[in-house]
């Protein structure tokens, strides 16, 4: 048995939770070692197990505003570009603001923190 596959099945052992990849084409799934087929187990496929990497933490900021719809106002989400964005692929306060429907803001622009399985 390879290294990898080793820390695998150390990792399940104490209680670490694994992940197997059944092809390139899908992603990471989380995995029981005992219940998958003894030829995809990880001594006979380790390239297709991983220990499951903790959450990342990603901040997501944005803004509501209310926007005309009909006899309705609706309020809509606005999200704005964090670290990893590209703010090209965003509107900006002003095309927002200049939309038709465009009421007004409802309140400072918003930040939270959420953790993103990988």
């Amino acid at each position: 048995m390879n290294k990898h596959a080793r820390k695998i099945w150390h990792s399940w052992v104490d209680g670490i939770p694994v992940q197997f990849k059944e092809s390139d084409d899908e992603g990471w799934k989380d995995a029981e070692l005992v219940r998958v087929s003894f030829y995809r187990q990880p001594q006979n496929d380790p390239q297709s197990w991983r220990v499951k990497p903790p959450p990342r933490r990603v901040a997501v900021r944005y803004r509501v505003w209310l926007m005309k719809s009909g006899r309705s106002v609706l309020p809509t989400i606005h999200h704005i570009p964090s670290e990893n964005d590209d703010p090209t692929k965003f509107e900006t306060y002003a095309l927002v603001e200049a939309l038709d429907s465009f009421i007004r803001w409802d309140g400072p622009e918003r930040v939270t923190e959420v953790e993103v399985d990988e």
